[in-house]
């Protein structure tokens, strides 16, 4: 209950149990720590409400350099993990009046980068088509297929997510491996980007007018 307050600190110092009749009463001694509020800054692109949430600072009992660094890494890989492959993340705790304290959160979001065209050079079992849907298949389970508000729905399979592309490439050695080629390989072997035409005084559109996007390599 103190966490979801915003003592994010907060300590159980000790626990004693009182005998009085036939109850026992449980007394806890708690260091609530200072109050936390959270502040975000350069977020465009998602709720204030859905990445504070990608936070999970329940995770954290204080917010020490480590802490911070976690906190960091969580929103990197939030922003990643929806296309947004440059986005840099700052973060520091602040004094914020007695006993309270803010934790800001700076982000520049950069660019979204989309993968746009995928080939298959040296393969001859399989076509492209049966590949490509192998890797869209391992894509669209590991890579978050939620809308962010303001620039629409990202397609998994689009999403450059080098970690996650590797795992797909090891969803198509398994196929070769299916079919007896216990020695397959397959890797990304080489990226190659290109200016967006689309692009249009910093934004992309795709389809609906709705559908808009940061431009960034694709």
């Amino acid at each position: 209950a103190l966490r979801r307050a915003g003592y994010l600190a907060a300590r159980v110092l000790s626990v004693e149990l009182r005998a009085r009749d036939a109850v026992v009463d449980v007394v806890a001694s708690v260091n609530p720590g200072p109050r936390y509020r959270v502040a975000l800054q350069g977020v465009r692109a998602f709720d204030d409400a859905e990445l504070t949430a990608a936070l999970r600072l329940d995770e954290e009992r204080d917010f020490d350099d480590d802490a911070l660094g976690g906190v960091i890494q969580r929103v990197r890989d939030f922003y990643q993990r929806r296309a947004f492959r440059d986005a840099q993340v700052r973060a520091r705790v602040d004094p914020d009046g007695d006993d309270r304290r803010v934790l800001r959160v700076t982000v520049d979001e950069g660019g979204q980068a989309f993968v746009d065209e995928v080939t298959f050079p040296g393969a001859t079992v399989f076509d492209a088509r049966t590949l490509r849907r192998t890797l869209d298949e391992s894509l669209r389970g590991t890579l978050p297929d939620a809308p962010t508000p303001l620039w629409g729905r990202v397609d998994p399979a689009h999403t450059w997510v080098r970690s996650a592309w590797d795992d797909a490439a090891t969803a198509v050695e398994a196929l070769y491996r299916d079919r007896g080629y216990l020695d397959a390989r397959a890797t990304v072997a080489r990226v190659t980007e290109r200016p967006d035409p689309e692009c249009v005084d910093g934004v992309r559109r795709r389809g609906e007018p709705a559908w808009r996007f940061r431009c960034g390599p694709r």
